[in-house]
């Protein structure tokens, strides 16, 4: 189940709109959610509201699969899908935002999959258990949070990306003039990605295999010498999905791989990329 809202204007033949996937607290329903904490006239004439139901077990809300049936990460990854085949959605101004006992999960859809959010929200609710390790190009902003919310952004400056804002009074307003600040990362130059349990394996344009339970890496682009470096621990191998925007695949791409060097000449091909 789920509800959503458009802008009292929408078009989808002339115009694609934000996303906000809104998760609600809990023992809210995704229509009341939507009433009582979306009403910015701003926000409702330019944003599509997306909220699903989230599983009665508030346990379950970060978690992808739970004894073979959908946790509330699969129920939020769905919405996505379902709003973006459905609307007219901007793609690189998809954004989660969870309420109360929903930020946790919001921050879990981004270290599910950074690379399909322009950015992680959180209202009047604390982080959760989960770290900001795969949040290097994807930034979160939380009002009303607490502890945790700090402590995440203290281990984002710590491992040196500092994108997180923190604004305790944060209102409606705020969020909105963030959320048209910050569009997706879509090509960054460098992708970082510490694995979970299980996932993700994928950030961005870099994927691993991992063989170890603190497996990690990290991959640059040079664009002017047109060469990427993979520094990796505890993974057999990492596939990188590239296109002109990163490297310029008319040239060879010198690959250096954990010091190993070499030049490879990446074919453009439709089947692969599909």
């Amino acid at each position: 189940g789920y509800a959503y809202r458009l802008p009292a204007e929408y078009d989808p033949e002339h115009a694609a709109y934000p996303l906000i996937l809104a998760i609600p607290d809990e023992k809210e329903s995704p229509a009341d959610h939507l009433r009582a904490h979306w009403t910015l006239p701003e926000l409702l004439d330019e944003a599509i509201l997306f909220c699903p139901q989230m599983p009665e077990d508030r346990a379950e809300w970060d978690r992808v699969m739970v004894e073979g049936r959908p946790g509330g990460l699969s129920h939020v990854l769905t919405a996505y899908r379902i709003a973006t085949e459905r609307l007219a959605v901007d793609i690189d101004r998809v954004y989660v935002a969870g309420r109360g006992k929903g930020v946790p999960a919001a921050i879990a859809a981004g270290n599910y999959s950074p690379q399909r959010f322009a950015g992680i929200l959180g209202r009047a609710g604390d982080a959760g258990s989960i770290g900001p390790d795969n949040f290097s190009n994807l930034p979160p902003y939380f009002s009303g949070a607490g502890a945790l919310a700090t402590a995440f952004q203290a281990r984002a400056r710590e491992a040196g990306f500092d994108n997180c804002r923190l604004q305790p009074d944060g209102r409606e307003e705020h969020l909105w003039h963030w959320i048209r600040e910050h569009p997706r990362s879509a090509h960054p130059s460098s992708a970082r990605i510490v694995v979970g349990n299980p996932f993700p394996t994928r950030v961005h344009w870099l994927r691993i295999a991992p063989t170890a339970p603190d497996a990690h890496a990290t991959a640059e682009v040079e664009r002017d010498t047109n060469t990427i470096r993979v520094t990796s621990h505890g993974a057999s191998h990492a596939t990188l999905f590239l296109n002109d925007l990163l490297v310029d695949l008319d040239r060879p791409v010198k690959l250096v791989c954990n010091g190993s060097e070499s030049n490879v000449v990446v074919r453009r091909s439709l089947a692969l990329a599909l």
